[in-house]
């Protein structure tokens, strides 16, 4: 399951450019890209942020959850919105989720409330 990004400062009428709309599947993978694309290092980006390395290493990694501070870091110096940021992050975990129950069948087991 893929997820389009669309830059803060992209234009509606202009959808390309390999920088500007781009698909993934993590929050991670997209930071990774849009730093690769942009020539900026994670050790650069941490320190523009004024955050550890480790930290940038780890979300760009898949190892650590976008908090919302750093959401609203990253919308500022890569120009994501911090919301979709967070919305595309949370799709992802129910996605897990529901796989998960569906895979152990514990989601079919469970029986929709009927009203009363």
């Amino acid at each position: 399951m893929g997820h389009k990004v669309t830059y803060l400062d992209q234009e509606p009428s202009k959808p390309d450019s390999s920088d500007k709309l781009l698909e993934y599947t993590h929050v991670g993978a997209l930071i990774q890209a849009t730093l690769n694309n942009r020539g900026v290092s994670q050790t650069q980006c941490a320190n523009d942020l004024g955050v550890t390395q480790v930290a940038i290493n780890q979300i760009c990694r898949k190892k650590r959850e976008l908090s919302p501070r750093m959401a609203l870091l990253f919308e500022r110096y890569l120009g994501i919105s911090a919301n979709e940021l967070l919305v595309f992050q949370n799709e992802q975990k129910l996605a897990k989720a529901r796989k998960k129950l569906e895979e152990n069948g514990r989601l079919i087991r469970v029986r929709p409330l009927r009203g009363g």
